[in-house]
């Protein structure tokens, strides 16, 4: 368990002072357990403050387990709250009637000490585990939402389709873990009820229990990693005011951030940019796209590292300025390049990229900056972004 972040809480519910006593040594350091010696006071207190864990007693005076377990699956606000039974009810008929109330484990008394922090352990992991993906969902939803409101997809499909693409991996490692990990605990339990499980099979199955862990963490934080770069395509312009701006000043700001944040890389900008071009424009979405920008290069045109970026700016006609973002580097295929914009569009997921950056510019400029932009490119002859941007923007972004 983590020792980062607040300990888990665990509700013990049992009518036994000295089984509460038992499971309180238990956890005692790895959680932090509340406590409850009847169906009604458990009930109180899982709705007051609904606990990441629940172990729950069967054979009580008043309301039995049982009838606790339906009760907090039949109310929406407990209804996700996880419940194992601790129970000295050993019959086949037993453990299938608790866990058709909506429990997710079954543990007899008397229980081994191994077994139980095993379990509570692996199931407060993927009680975790849910809890991110549901706040991920959520994030992503809201993200969703954000570019939809600011016309930024030209097709809400095509993004579902891709955010569903990138976290379905991930996901289903995690889930996959957890259904094994779950599987042998099963196959455990089994073996221990039948007096058959040997000190050789509680350490295989705790490993297993530290494997399963760790790969559920890693795949959600590869999840946790689209959704944060995904954040950024719908990120809420509202905090960028609208200002007059020297395009020079602004490109060398953004230039000297972007290069503190890749200290080390081996990527070398030249930045040039004529004297006295003023816009009105978002200057933090500037430095953003520009950020975007060189970001792509890193990442696409020099794969085996080293290269050169060339950034410069001039004047247009009529007012305005071009921006131009040039390399040397590998170039895209013509086939690909009608694609460069579409969400999750990459020639490097291999490589761990997702294929939003291009997407973050193109957002940028159309809906923000209120320009336009095109690549040219061609294999082996590097790529050019070119941004058309317009001397004033005079409404806010959305």
């Amino acid at each position: 368990m983590s020792t980062g972040a607040a300990r888990p809480r665990v509700l013990v519910v049992d009518d036994q002072p000295v089984n509460v006593k038992a499971l309180a040594a238990l956890l005692a350091g790895e959680v932090d357990a509340v406590f409850a010696t009847d169906g009604a006071s458990a009930l109180a207190k899982v709705r007051q403050a609904p606990p990441d864990l629940v172990l729950l007693d069967v054979d009580m005076p008043g309301m039995d387990g049982y009838e606790v377990c339906r009760r907090l699956k039949a109310d929406p606000a407990t209804a996700d709250v996880p419940v194992v039974f601790v129970t000295g009810m050993t019959q086949t008929e037993d453990e299938e009637k608790g866990l058709s109330a909506g429990a997710i484990d079954y543990i007899t008394k008397p229980f081994q000490p191994a077994i139980v922090r095993a379990r509570v352990r692996n199931h407060l992991e993927l009680k975790r585990s849910r809890d991110a993906l549901v706040e991920s969902y959520r994030r992503l939803e809201a993200a969703q939402a954000s570019l939809v409101q600011a016309e930024k997809m030209a097709s809400l499909g095509q993004l579902v389709a891709g955010v569903a693409h990138e976290i379905n991996t991930p996901i289903g490692i995690a889930l996959t873990a957890a259904s094994h990990a779950g599987e042998k605990a099963a196959v455990l339990g089994e073996r221990f009820r039948g007096g058959k499980m040997t000190r050789a099979d509680l350490e295989a199955f705790l490993a297993l229990e530290g494997e399963s862990s760790s790969l559920i963490l890693s795949s959600l934080a590869r999840s946790a990693a689209v959704v944060e770069r995904f954040k950024q395509v719908a990120t809420d312009q509202a905090a960028d005011a609208l200002a007059e701006v020297d395009l020079g000043v602004q490109l060398r700001e953004g230039v000297r951030l972007w290069e503190a944040a890749h200290a080390g890389v081996s990527l070398e900008v030249a930045l040039s940019c004529a004297d006295g071009i003023r816009l009105q424009t978002f200057p933090a979405a500037l430095r953003r796209l520009l950020h975007a920008l060189l970001d792509n290069v890193l990442g696409h045109a020099y794969p085996s590292g080293g290269g050169r970026a060339e950034v410069v700016a001039v004047p247009r006609d009529g007012g305005g300025a071009e921006l131009r973002v040039t390399d040397r580097g590998a170039g895209i295929a013509p086939a690909d390049l009608a694609r460069v914009y579409d969400p999750f569009f990459t020639t490097r997921r291999g490589a761990g990229y997702v294929g939003l950056g291009l997407t973050l510019a193109f957002n940028l400029v159309s809906s923000t900056l209120r320009g336009r932009i095109g690549v040219e490119s061609a294999p082996g002859e590097g790529t050019t972004v070119r941004v058309e941007l317009p001397a004033r923007v005079t409404a806010p972004a959305g």
